[in-house]
């Protein structure tokens, strides 16, 4: 039992030691996301998007739950209905799974409005692209 607790810790030293490269990509997938939205870039928005991409829109004040597209959520970018925005990027955690799965908690902090995301991200042919994006928002004062 005690050989299993020691090897606990010496596994986490190991995943820490893996990470920073992977952990610097993700980071930078997260920022071209944030600012592809608010510049409303769908070129620099299709660089960091898996093709089965996704949004999960949970909207508390609608209590609705709405899922859109890749296609969809791109058309919406580039005929302006969604993004514009100047947010601050809050990276608040990342957990990497088996080298090829992430998940990222994020705060898109806006002046049109605060976003929080759980994003998921996939490695892909040798990149990390998001998969998914379950946002909830509120917008205003």
């Amino acid at each position: 039992m005690k050989i299993f607790l020691v090897m606990i810790p010496i596994s986490l030293l190991s995943l820490v030691a893996f990470a920073p490269s992977e952990v610097n990509s993700i980071r930078a997938v997260v920022q071209a996301y944030a600012e592809a939205g608010d510049h409303q870039d769908v070129s620099a928005l299709e660089l960091v998007l898996h093709e089965s991409f996704r949004v999960v829109w949970n909207d508390p004040d609608k209590n609705t739950v709405n899922l859109i597209s890749k296609a969809d959520y791109v058309q919406l970018l580039g005929a302006k209905k969604i993004g514009g925005d100047k947010r601050k990027v809050i990276i608040e955690s990342i957990d990497i799974s088996e080298g090829i799965n992430a998940s990222v908690r994020v705060v898109l902090d806006g002046e049109k409005g605060n976003f929080w995301n759980l994003l998921s991200l996939v490695k892909h042919d040798g990149k990390w692209l998001i998969a998914q994006d379950l946002v909830t928002a509120k917008f205003g004062g």
